[in-house]
């Protein structure tokens, strides 16, 4: 995101998915990559992504993607078996509750 630090875009991220909003680190906890299906076209991209963790100081019921998207607080074991990807499932399950 133009004009946004890593962090920053992360915390961009988390309000127009999750509708959170708080204080997020500007040291990234890792690292994981995955394939992102391309729209229509049938190719895969390959994508790297940095996890920030970010402090929850406020919630929102009106957020962008609302509609496409479900919001569920869980710890971080249940949330680890809740993705596929392997590198994400680890960085979740060793972050601290």
């Amino acid at each position: 995101m133009e004009g946004r630090s890593l962090a920053g875009a992360a915390a961009q991220e988390a309000w127009e998915e999750a509708g959170v909003k708080g204080a997020i680190s500007e040291d990234a906890i890792g690292v994981y990559n995955y394939d992102k299906p391309s729209r229509g076209n049938g190719y895969h991209a390959r994508v790297r992504v940095e996890v920030f963790p970010l402090q929850v100081q406020q919630i929102e019921d009106k957020y962008p993607e609302r509609g496409q998207r479900k919001r569920k607080w869980m710890s971080p074991g249940a949330a680890a078996d809740a993705v596929r990807e392997p590198e994400l499932k680890r960085l979740i399950a060793n972050f601290p509750a």
